[in-house]
């Protein structure tokens, strides 16, 4: 009795090894396992953003609410900062690429103007990709960077920009992945890299 009690035991054994080899091979090939679905999503390509249409606005702030504002070239830099009141004047230092102080000074009307110009980015067009790469590759030394910093919790974004003068003039702004042909004016990059000359409401002062 007790000799058939363990062969119907090994038989149960067996018979549940078999039904679990069997489910295990047979599900194999229904579908990817659940580490193999992680692993496609992680290693899956970022989304192509959408390009913004003709005359739409691809940044905009108001320059109420603005406490900073910072303009890079390869070889210098302008930042502008003030306290958080739209009434106070901006304080303006230009520094070249290593960070020493060549001028500074306080901002004025002209600077305003140009800040007011900036607030608003709309699109003329957008630029297929591989052309866009190859014209900041071009005018590697024009390619600047400006952002806007205000007192909010809002991680300020920079963007790339080139001003070109032409012919035609245009200015080139890079969001991302993505290049445009832009509708601002290229003179307001000209004050900018002018300096205080072209923006101070005051006069200048010289750095060491």
């Amino acid at each position: 009795m007790k000799q058939s009690s363990r062969i119907g035991l090994l038989a149960l054994v067996l018979v549940v090894v078999v039904v679990v080899v069997y489910v295990y091979r047979s599900g194999r090939g229904r579908g990817p396992s659940l580490d193999r679905m992680a692993a496609d999503t992680d290693s899956a390509s970022p989304p192509i953003p959408v390009p913004i249409p003709a005359s739409g606005e691809l940044f905009a702030i108001d320059v109420d609410v603005v406490t900073g504002f910072d303009f890079g070239l390869p070889n210098r830099k302008l930042t502008a900062r003030r306290p958080n009141d739209p009434k106070s004047r901006f304080s303006i230092r230009i520094s070249d690429d290593k960070g020493h102080e060549l001028e500074a000074c306080q901002g004025g009307q002209a600077f305003s103007e140009v800040l007011s110009g900036l607030s608003s980015i709309r699109v003329a067009r957008a630029l297929d990709g591989k052309a866009g790469t190859q014209l900041l590759a071009a005018h590697r030394q024009q390619v600047a960077t400006m952002m806007f910093l205000d007192a909010t919790a809002i991680e300020p974004q920079p963007y790339r920009v080139l001003p070109l003068d032409g012919p035609p003039e245009r200015v080139i702004v890079v969001d991302a992945r993505l290049f445009y042909e832009s509708r601002l004016p290229i003179a307001l990059f000209q004050k900018l890299s002018a300096g205080c000359a072209a923006l101070a409401g005051l006069g200048p002062t010289r750095g060491d």
